[in-house]
């Protein structure tokens, strides 16, 4: 492996958490875990991981909270992991701003590849950071910043959320197919449920809602999203 990844786990079940820290050692990843339940905010400032894999039931606070309070300071992946296996929970995790949701109990290489994957997603292509800036209607996506601008308004968006809204905006009043975002999000698609694509297309359009733009995103049922901005 090129480079040692530091993944930090936040799980309470001791024995987990030392298994998933030794998967993660012994496949050429840094683990390190959470120590102070109470305050995780300075737990991931004090260990600086490039991913986290969060349980939701935590002491103190839920996962929920802690994912909700990570993504107002730092862009890094997320990884739910938790024995909830209702698509509420699943849905919640997502527009919280999670990036993905592993079910307990869960096979090791089933994880490791949603590491991988997501690893490889966030660091490589979107790592290699430039200035260019996307434009269509006075929307502007900022390649660099990962915001989302609109008449002196701007939101930051996640990594999914930035990809969702390139490809529209590239796709130039064009409807993209379910099955084009699905590869650009996911290499692995048999891990992911087909509802997550909803649910990160639901953030995208709140997100230009904070905007000012309102609807602008349509759903062709069955086929796919187009992005309807005048020139």
């Amino acid at each position: 492996m090129e480079q040692a990844f530091k993944i930090m786990v936040i799980e309470d079940d001791i024995s987990l958490r030392d298994s998933m820290l030794q998967l993660l050692n012994k496949y050429g990843y840094t683990g390190a875990a959470a120590e102070d339940f109470r305050n995780i905010e300075q737990e991931v400032e004090r260990v600086r991981p490039d991913m986290l894999l969060l349980d939701i039931n935590l002491p103190y606070f839920d996962g929920f909270y802690f994912v909700r309070l990570i993504r107002k300071k730092w862009k890094l992946p997320i990884i739910i992991i938790s024995a909830r296996n209702t698509s509420g929970d699943q849905i919640l995790g997502m527009e919280l701003g999670a990036d993905d949701y592993l079910l307990k109990p869960f096979r090791p290489e089933i994880l490791l590849t949603k590491v991988k994957v997501l690893l490889r997603r966030v660091y490589g292509e979107l790592s290699k950071d430039s200035e260019a800036l996307l434009t269509r209607g006075g929307l502007t996506l900022n390649e660099t910043s990962f915001k989302a601008e609109y008449k002196n308004k701007s939101v930051l968006l996640t990594r999914n959320e930035f990809k969702i809204l390139k490809r529209l905006i590239e796709a130039r009043g064009v409807v993209v197919k379910r099955e084009v975002l699905f590869t650009d999000l996911w290499d692995e698609r048999e891990f992911v449920d087909e509802n997550t694509l909803s649910v990160n297309v639901t953030r995208v359009k709140s997100k230009l809602e904070e905007l000012g733009l309102e609807n602008v995103i349509k759903t062709r049922r069955g086929f796919g999203y187009i992005l309807e901005l005048s020139e």
